[in-house]
């Protein structure tokens, strides 16, 4: 089971597991009306608020879509006005400034060749085509490095401004309930308050978890971490899923 975590403000809640994922809001939605059924009107907000989850996720990818899309337009712009100013065409302006930022040293080469010796693409391959390969990889390397720099230069400067609401993620209550087993710290016989106990901790953790998945058992060093980093305003609650395929799991719960 993949296992999720967040960390959350003073009085939030964590919820660990592969299931239940409680986040999600999408941004400003209209009060549009989007079906009727019935005679009876339901609203794009009506479904995003019953469909929290699925809503965020389109949110999302628009907001994505929108940013990726200022983003490459935004570079477009910069390159037609650096070629306005030098007086040269576009492609031209744009080939200049990212050979003058992207020059590659033999030194960078010989220590890329040699972090890389072993790698499959490279290992039978010629010690000419290796470094030339090598060299693409760097210039390449170094050209995505410009980009994002002017990109970040045009963010701070406001001359790159998305306007779009980037989606909130919404948080679902999850009840506690005076059964659920509570950890409060590392170790397995940690079940009494350290420090805090159960909503004054600042952070409570839910861990949907069964017997049988190795991914379960894989995070325990991890959560002992996180346990023993944040001890005495931390509790960890944990409860059991087990998974339709893993025939000895549910029998465990």
């Amino acid at each position: 089971m993949t296992m999720f975590i967040r960390m959350a403000q003073a009085g939030k809640r964590i919820v660990l597991g592969g299931l239940l994922v409680a986040f999600g809001t999408t941004s400003t939605l209209h009060a549009e009306q989007a079906f009727k059924i019935y005679g009876k009107p339901y609203t794009v907000e009506d479904l995003a608020k019953e469909n929290q989850g699925q809503f965020f996720d389109i949110e999302t990818k628009k907001y994505e879509l929108i940013s990726n899309l200022a983003r490459d337009r935004y570079l477009d712009e910069y390159f037609v006005k650096l070629a306005e100013k030098d007086k040269v065409s576009v492609e031209k302006a744009k080939n200049d400034f990212i050979q003058s930022k992207t020059k590659v040293s033999d030194g960078e080469v010989k220590e890329s060749m040699e972090k890389f010796k072993d790698y499959p693409q490279l290992k039978d391959r010629s010690d000419a085509d290796k470094k030339k390969m090598i060299l693409d990889y760097l210039q390449k390397t170094k050209a995505q490095e410009v980009f994002e720099g002017i990109i970040a230069e045009g963010i701070a400067k406001k001359t790159l401004e998305v306007n779009y609401p980037e989606p909130k993620e919404p948080v679902y209550k999850v009840a506690v309930v005076d059964t659920d087993p509570v950890k409060y710290g590392p170790n397995a016989k940690d079940t009494k308050p350290l420090g805090c106990t159960g909503n004054a901790c600042a952070i409570t953790i839910i861990e949907y978890s069964e017997f049988q998945c190795p991914f379960c058992e894989r995070v325990q060093p991890a959560a002992k971490r996180i346990m023993k980093e944040y001890q005495g305003k931390i509790r960890w609650i944990v409860r059991d899923f087990p998974l339709g395929f893993h025939d000895r799991a549910r029998p465990a719960a």
